[in-house]
């Protein structure tokens, strides 16, 4: 027969004693079975609530960046559908002002090349305005050439009339000197005859002789200085001729060197105008060309836009909250306290079966 420790007594006295404890505590407990009922559906109640807004949060965060994603996505499009508009707009632009421009240059081209063709002609007219001078004053030149020579020419043939009419006129007067001379003679002798025939003899027959000795010696003296002054005169009248002529010779060749001079005159005059020709139409060309803008050339293309979706922002996932774990509750079926006493008092009797199952054993093993 085996038998018990005296230390089981007071054990199985303690587990009696917990059960009489459990039980007035399921006694006290009833009246407060439903306040612990409504308790716990107020916690399980929180608690779906709490779990329905987490879950509703987490549906609206994943909602939230998938409108971000979309909204950006929608914004890139339309960046780059602007972006594109821009980019063609201004490569339109581009060609416009270009083509502007080289329509510009054209007819910038087209008025120089008429202002040059004008330029052209309005020289090559002066020119000709210049050779027509030019001709007119060489044919003035010519005609006081001409002029000139048969001035002289005519002036030498007066002279020669002239001086031919003085040797003429010399020798007729010569020649009637020379009659009067001879008559003068004659009538000397016939005179000097008439004395003689008169017979008288003495000194008045000499007196009658050197009478009309005398007579025809004043005759001929008379007429030998007639014939001296004649050639005197003569003589002036030849000195003046040839005077009027070298005087109309000396006048003909200033006129020859003015027109000599008016030769070159004109020539260098003609030489003037002719550089003044060119210059203005240098000028005239050069500003002509100066008008024309230089040649456009067509600006590089632009850059084509960037892909913008290589460079949009990166947005993260939603970050989804876990659900609250369900609550701990008591189930309705038991009639213990709360969880915390009834916690207690398993702890407790598990200690007093533990201490009655070691003495147990410790019973057995020293019989």
């Amino acid at each position: 027969m085996v038998l018990l420790a005296p230390f089981i007594a007071p054990a199985i006295g303690a587990t009696m004693n917990f059960i009489g404890a459990s039980s007035a505590q399921s006694s006290a407990n009833a009246a407060s079975r439903a306040a612990r009922r409504a308790q716990r559906k107020q916690i399980l109640t929180d608690w779906n609530y709490k779990n329905d807004s987490i879950r509703d949060q987490n549906e609206y965060n994943k909602k939230s960046v998938k409108i971000a994603r979309k909204n950006q996505d929608l914004n890139i499009q339309l960046s780059e559908q602007q972006a594109m508009d821009d980019w063609s707009y201004n490569m339109e632009i581009r060609d416009f002002d270009y083509n502007n421009q080289l329509r510009a240059y054209n007819q910038q081209g087209l008025e120089s090349q008429m202002q040059l063709n004008f330029n052209e002609s309005a020289f090559q007219l002066a020119n000709q305005k210049q050779d027509n001078w030019l001709a007119e004053q060489q044919l003035n030149f010519d005609f006081a050439d001409l002029e000139v020579d048969t001035n002289w020419a005519n002036g030498f043939v007066d002279y020669q009339l002239s001086q031919k009419g003085l040797d003429i006129e010399q020798q007729t007067k010569r020649a009637s000197n020379n009659f009067a001379m001879e008559k003068a003679q004659i009538e000397t002798l016939k005179g000097e005859g008439k004395a003689r025939a008169k017979g008288q003899a003495g000194r008045t027959a000499g007196k009658n002789i050197q009478a009309a000795i005398a007579e025809g010696g004043l005759a001929q003296a008379e007429i030998a200085e007639s014939t001296f002054q004649a050639g005197r005169q003569y003589q002036n009248s030849s000195a003046i001729n040839a005077q009027n002529l070298e005087k109309l010779s000396d006048e003909l060749e200033i006129t020859q060197r003015k027109i000599a001079a008016g030769r070159i005159s004109a020539q260098n005059a003609d030489k003037f105008a002719r550089r003044e020709f060119k210059m203005q139409k240098l000028s005239a060309d050069m500003a002509a060309r100066a008008k024309v803008m230089m040649k456009p050339e067509l600006a590089p293309d632009l850059p084509v836009p960037p892909d913008l979706d290589l460079y949009k922002a990166e947005i993260q996932d939603a970050f989804e909250i876990r659900e609250l774990p369900r609550p701990v509750v008591w189930d309705e079926s038991s009639s213990g306290g709360s969880p915390n006493a009834t916690l207690a008092g398993l702890s407790a009797a598990s200690g007093g079966i533990a201490n009655i199952a070691g003495g147990i054993a410790s019973q057995l093993i020293t019989n």
